[in-house]
């Protein structure tokens, strides 16, 4: 398959540029040197690093459906909050999710045969599909007024 058919989250500030280096040239006596800025990708990770979560996050559920989990992993899933949840309906996120693909990606991780952690607001979405009846609550103690009054389920 090629490259640019694979799926693919853009996280790197593509492409980077290539500049000249011509005193290290000079001082060389050789040719015209390139360098390839893959330090100006935007992330501290840089270059082929990024890339490569570029592609792993790309299809996320893709990845899950197809790893072969012997049961000793963690999937962490900390996915965009439910917008019934949030206290302005507006798109927050650069990628979101609707109703329909949080249902999604819920039936993939309870049928994962490994540990799942899931985060986000409590909402009648989760609790339902995922049969949550009780929970523990953890004030955070934010500091912020706009966030004073929001408790996280655990």
């Amino acid at each position: 398959m090629h490259i640019d058919k694979l799926p693919r989250f853009p996280l790197a500030q593509l492409p980077t540029p290539i500049e000249t280096l011509p005193r290290l040239s000079q001082e060389l006596g050789g040719p015209d040197l390139l360098i390839k800025r893959d330090d100006q990708t935007g992330l501290a990770l840089g270059g082929n690093k990024t890339r490569k979560l570029e592609f792993l996050v790309g299809d996320a559920l893709a990845f899950l459906r197809s790893y072969a989990f012997t049961g000793n992993e963690l999937v962490y899933a900390d996915p965009p909050y439910v917008r019934s949840t949030r206290r302005t309906r507006a798109r927050a996120y650069r990628y979101e999710m609707d109703d329909h693909q949080h249902v999604e990606l819920l039936a993939l991780l309870k049928s994962l045969s490994c540990a799942v952690m899931v985060s986000g607001y409590r909402s009648a979405l989760y609790d339902q599909r995922l049969g949550v009846t009780d929970c523990i609550y953890h004030q955070p103690g934010l500091q912020s007024a706009h966030f004073s009054d929001y408790t996280n389920c655990i």
